[in-house]
Formats: C-alpha cells, sequence, structure tokens
C-alpha cells in the first residue's frame, strides 16, 4: 500500500480548496494543545503524591513555617493549593476559600481546552462549507461548459469530499483529546478535594 508523503499532503490540502487553509490553522492549534497539556500533565500525580507525602508529616506536626517554605516554589497544583491553605488557615471559613483555590487550580489546568472543545464544534462547519463551495464549482463548470460530464465536475465534487473528511477528521480528533484531558483533569480533581480535606484536618477542622 503506498503511503503519502509530506507533497502528498500537500497536494490534498491545495485541492481541497479555501476550506482547507482555516482546517490546516486548526490542526496546527490542535496538535499545539494536545502536546503541551502532555507536557503540562506528564507524571502530575505522582510528582503531587510524592510531594504530599512529604509535606502532610510537618502539616500534622503543626509545623506551618516549614510546610510553607517547602511549598515555596509553587510548581504543582499541590504545593499551591497547600501553601495558600496555609496562609489562610485562621480564618473562619478557611473551608470555604480552600474550595475556591481548588476549583481555580483545576479552571488553569483546563483553560486551554477551550480550544480544542471550539475546533471540535467547529471544524465539521468548515469542511461543510468546503463541500458547498465545492458543489457550486461543479454547477459552475456545468454552466460555462455547457455540458454534465464526470471529467467537468470532478474537480468540484473532489474538492467538497476532501474538505468533508478533513473537516470530520480534525474534528474527531479534538472532541477525542478534549474529552481525555477533561476526564484526566476531573480525576486529579477529586484527588486535590482528598488533599484539600486532609489538610483541613491537619489543622484541626
Amino acid at each position: 500500500m503506498e503511503t503519502i508523503g509530506i507533497k502528498g499532503i500537500w497536494d490534498l490540502v491545495k485541492a481541497g480548496g479555501f476550506a482547507m487553509w482555516p482546517l490546516l490553522v486548526f490542526s496546527i492549534a490542535l496538535w499545539g494543545v494536545v502536546f503541551e497539556r502532555i507536557w503540562a500533565l506528564w507524571g502530575i500525580l505522582d510528582k503531587c503524591r510524592d510531594f504530599q507525602d512529604k509535606v502532610m508529616p510537618v502539616l500534622f506536626k503543626q509545623q506551618f513555617d516549614i510546610a510553607s517554605d517547602m511549598c515555596k516554589g509553587e510548581r504543582l497544583p499541590v504545593e499551591k493549593l497547600c501553601k495558600f491553605a496555609i496562609s489562610k488557615r485562621e480564618m473562619k471559613n478557611s473551608d470555604e476559600k480552600i474550595e475556591t483555590k481548588r476549583k481555580e487550580i483545576l479552571f488553569d489546568l483546563k483553560k486551554p481546552l477551550w480550544i480544542l472543545a471550539t475546533i471540535g464544534a467547529s471544524a465539521p462547519f468548515i469542511g461543510l462549507f468546503g463541500t458547498v463551495v465545492g458543489i457550486i464549482r461543479s454547477f459552475h463548470s456545468i454552466a460555462i461548459s455547457g455540458t454534465s460530464g464526470f471529467t467537468v465536475v470532478s474537480a468540484g465534487i473532489s474538492e467538497a469530499l476532501i474538505a468533508t473528511a478533513a473537516g470530520i477528521v480534525v474534528a474527531v480528533i479534538a472532541v477525542i483529546f478534549y474529552n481525555y484531558y477533561n476526564m484526566k483533569i476531573n480525576r486529579f480533581g477529586l484527588y486535590l478535594k482528598g488533599v484539600s480535606d486532609e489538610i483541613l484536618e491537619s489543622f484541626g477542622k
């Protein structure tokens, strides 16, 4: 089976007409978000658990200054949550503030996912737009030539089918990764909920 090289892919993009260009931009943005989230979330749960194992004994000993220093880097979500919780520990509504901070951390982790959601929702419509343009081109060719043979309409139909297929493929990939990362971050949110409960326990609340 013959594989499609870079030149073949480029020819396919050009054959798909105008609609392929925004889909190409969508594809670049899509994979940019995917690889950025891979980098951001890689091993995050294991790293947070390792830090949790180190800081929790210190918190339960009420050594809050030491624990705060341990969270100084604030590189991990659990460090951010822990440092914030320590700073609010003497407030009456500290549990509510910690929960709000937990939600903010999750929101930051999900922030780039709007790009995937937008691509997943928009790409099929752009592909459909390319389909309409391709069909219009086919009818225009018929009008100019005065005949309706396959040769006359083949370019327009080819453009329509390529644009449709490209829009569907881009949308499906975006939706798959959106759902995957959304599930992964929500699961991490449950872990953070357990951490915040443990922190409040160490405060005696």
